[in-house]
């Protein structure tokens, strides 16, 4: 058996070396970490990278709407004016994110749209100078505090005018400093909206929202509201379930009692036609089965609808 015995210096190598090892290790891990918030920046901004125009064609008008829904997705409508018609070509438009139902018209027909991979291709017509493009996507708005944040970053295409709309679903309401960049903030009465014009090349917009109280109030009294309205559906079932095992003449004089509440039987009699020992039955069975109440006054009765 062959044994090596260590001497101080030994120890001092090995420190120096697991030193060595160390700062090594801990250099590979802040480079990792600098990768790998690299690349999530890189994903991400590769991700709110909407669309990407691949068009030699000068552009007088670029516009965009993003429409939040109700359920969070966004339906995002794109104008794209020319400064001259367009002779035909296929447009491909590069898309990052989940994007779908797409369509796209020139105001004059609808445009076939080809997807493949992680783009689109348009048809274009020629002499196409006005172009219309909407699709929806669920991947622009994450959870932000108690609220929603959109967020996407745009590259735009050079253009004379620039101009872009974001519309909150009814019930939400900007945070403060809840837009950036800071835009114009409208409404019209239902929806609260942003604009912006005119923005530079490269943009992010961030734009944070929330839903409020009188929104939540109103979802809770339409909630009891149904609720309600399911209570009274399911006592008026039971309160017509004892007439199953009735015939239609007794059915008649239930339904005169339960209106009149308390009515003599020989008037009763009349306005039905029915005879006075055919009522007379009627009125056991219904006695009997604790509905009716019966009081003998003179020659007839007077008869009181529990």
């Amino acid at each position: 058996m062959i044994s090596e015995e260590l001497n101080p210096t030994n120890h001092l190598d090995l420190d120096k070396a697991q030193e060595d090892i160390s700062k090594e290790a801990r250099d590979d891990l802040f480079n990792l970490k600098d990768k790998l918030i690299f690349m999530k920046l890189l994903r991400l901004f590769l991700f709110l990278l909407f669309i990407k125009i691949t068009v030699a064609a000068e552009i007088q008008v670029y516009s965009v709407i993003f429409d939040i829904q109700p359920d969070m997705s966004v339906k995002q409508e794109i104008k794209i004016v020319f400064t001259e018609p367009l002779e035909e070509r296929n447009l491909s438009y590069i898309l990052t994110g989940h994007a779908y139902d797409f369509k796209a018209n020139n105001t004059f027909e609808e445009i076939k749209i080809k997807k493949t991979g992680d783009s689109i291709v348009l048809l274009i017509p020629n002499g196409t100078r006005q172009l219309y493009l909407s699709f929806e996507t669920k991947d622009l708005i994450k959870n932000y505090n108690d609220g929603k944040e959109f967020l996407t970053y745009l590259y735009l295409p050079e253009a004379k005018i620039s101009k872009f709309k974001l519309l909150l679903p009814k019930g939400y309401v900007l945070y403060k400093e809840g837009v950036i960049p800071k835009g114009k903030i409208e409404t019209d009465g239902e929806r609260i909206f942003v604009v912006w014009e005119n923005l530079p090349f490269e943009t992010p917009i961030i734009v944070r929202f929330y839903q409020t109280s009188q929104n939540k109030l109103e979802l809770l009294l339409a909630f009891a509201l149904i609720v309600i309205a399911l209570i009274i559906w399911l006592k008026i079932r039971k309160d017509e379930s004892y007439l199953l095992g009735f015939s239609n003449d007794e059915i008649k004089v239930i339904n005169v009692l339960k209106e009149k509440r308390v009515i003599y039987q020989n008037k009763l009699e009349k306005e039905l036609g029915f005879s006075r020992a055919k009522m007379t039955r009627i009125i056991k069975k219904l006695e009997d089965k604790g509905l009716v109440e019966k009081e003998k006054i003179g020659r007839t009765n007077k008869l009181k609808w529990k």
